[in-house]
């Protein structure tokens, strides 16, 4: 198939990654289809200073997120500053909201008694919420800018974009009600946007178990429907949190934070399992988000022996922007789709080193994402000339088979590096040359079924 001929978006990007390590390990089910037709693993590490894990001085502080995927794509905390404001500070990730000054600190959170750490708690969290609704409402219509870890700096002309949750995180180790603050400017919600009140070892070990922006999102969404004053207590998440992971990410049932640690005391022997099932499940979302970290960085050799033509689906040298679109569909996957992902990726390096072949893929597509395919192959000894005139075949093929207009592409080549293409068309393809060629590449293949929950059966 001629490229010239192909009428949509087509982004190539070729890596190597680092060494591979070894590591720790939806609200609604979603079906997984695979055409059946390793890596070694990663690890990720949630980096703790001193004893909670975040330190810093008159609010400023950096999270180190478990998850490679959160702290490179969204870097889970950027210091955004208004031109005109110097002083001022958010933390965003473009889908959640942090203040700097809403983040309180303490030097040493046990020096204090419990009566003066609920009294800095209540004062601390009183001043964060107002900073958080001053954010929200003055960081819109001007023009802001943050540093990124990697993209330095980065400018949002309009301010803020849409901002789906404020978070208020306070540092404190122990059951915290702060309803006493109730009447005294501690809101649930601000213009539209919902408030989330967390201790920040909470909100880490949170973010450490659901790994993903989607799911994060989804579990606070689920908290929104606990009794007011529930939602203004913090530092006693633990047992929410397991009630939530025993209903397969729900809370339907639960009446509250004191209903779930009963129900979690009674099922303890089938918590424990189902923790142990979702942490194996876990370390396959590492590959991807391995992928997806990688993304950042380019080979330096990737031109060579490649043509013009294949030279022009590549961002120019130093104008390089197309990558964060391939993070931004990894970012968006739930927790069990990228751990499927991440499952069928190594089972695909596995079978052609097993097979002692140069080239095999498989594809798949969620019902979660109808408009996606992903297309996961690995590759040995394969010139690179040769094998950019693979990718375009393969994808092309995957968009007309499963009738899509939106597919990913991603290719270990020689276990050194990766390849990732990204091709979006405005309607799914129907020619008949495109259907002969979706039929060469995957009639052929055995089709399996799936049902994706967050924790596995």
């Amino acid at each position: 198939m001629n490229a010239n001929d192909f009428q949509g978006i087509i982004n190539f990007h070729s890596m190597r990654y680092d060494p591979l390590r070894s590591i720790q390990q939806a609200d609604v089910p979603q079906r997984l289809t695979s055409s059946t037709y390793t890596c070694d693993k990663i690890t990720t590490i949630c980096q703790m200073q001193q004893r909670t894990g975040v330190f810093g001085r008159n609010g400023v502080f950096v999270i180190f997120c478990h998850c490679r995927l959160f702290r490179s794509l969204y870097s889970t905390v950027h210091k955004l500053r208004t031109v005109r404001k110097r002083k001022s500070r958010i933390c965003s990730s473009r889908i959640l909201v942090w203040t700097c000054s809403c983040l309180k600190t303490q030097q040493d959170p046990f020096a204090r008694i419990p009566t003066k750490t609920l009294s800095w708690a209540s004062k601390e969290a009183k001043r964060a919420a107002a900073q958080l609704c001053g954010a929200l409402r003055t960081a819109r219509g001007k023009p802001i800018w943050c540093d990124h870890p990697r993209r330095g700096r980065v400018e949002f002309a309009d301010g803020l974009p849409e901002i789906h949750r404020g978070l208020v995180l306070v540092e404190a180790f122990g059951r915290i009600d702060l309803n006493a603050l109730a009447n005294d400017f501690l809101p649930l919600q601000y213009q539209k946007t919902p408030i989330t009140y967390l201790s920040l070892n909470d909100f880490l070990n949170v973010a450490i178990e659901l790994r993903t922006v989607p799911e994060v999102l989804a579990y606070l969404d689920a908290r929104r429907t606990l009794p007011y004053t529930d939602l203004r207590i913090i530092g006693d998440e633990q047992s929410l949190f397991e009630f939530y992971l025993l209903q397969g990410g729900s809370l339907a049932g639960c009446v509250g934070k004191a209903d779930a640690a009963i129900v979690v005391a009674a099922r303890r022997a089938e918590l424990k399992g189902a923790l142990k099932s979702k942490w194996e499940n876990d370390h396959y979302s590492g590959l991807i988000e391995h992928v997806a970290d990688q993304l950042a960085s380019r080979r330096d050799d990737y031109a060579n022996g490649l043509s013009a033509e294949a030279l022009a689906r590549y961002d120019p040298v130093g104008q390089r922007t197309n990558y964060l679109k391939m993070q931004a569909v990894l970012a968006n996957l739930g927790l069990r789709v990228r751990s499927e992902l991440g499952r069928a990726f190594e089972d695909t390096v596995r079978q052609r080193e097993n097979m002692g072949t140069d080239f095999l893929y498989r594809a798949m597509h969620v019902d979660s994402s109808p408009e996606w395919v992903y297309v996961l192959a690995s590759s040995v000894g394969i010139r690179p000339a040769d094998l950019e005139e693979r990718k375009m075949p393969l994808m092309v093929a995957a968009l007309a088979y499963f009738r899509k207009t939106h597919c990913l592409l991603i290719i270990d080549r020689d276990k050194a590096g990766y390849e990732v293409g990204l091709t979006i068309v405005p309607l799914s393809l129907s020619s008949p040359t495109e259907r002969a060629l979706g039929d060469k590449f995957f009639a052929h293949l055995r089709m399996t079924h799936s049902t994706l929950t967050l924790v596995p059966d």
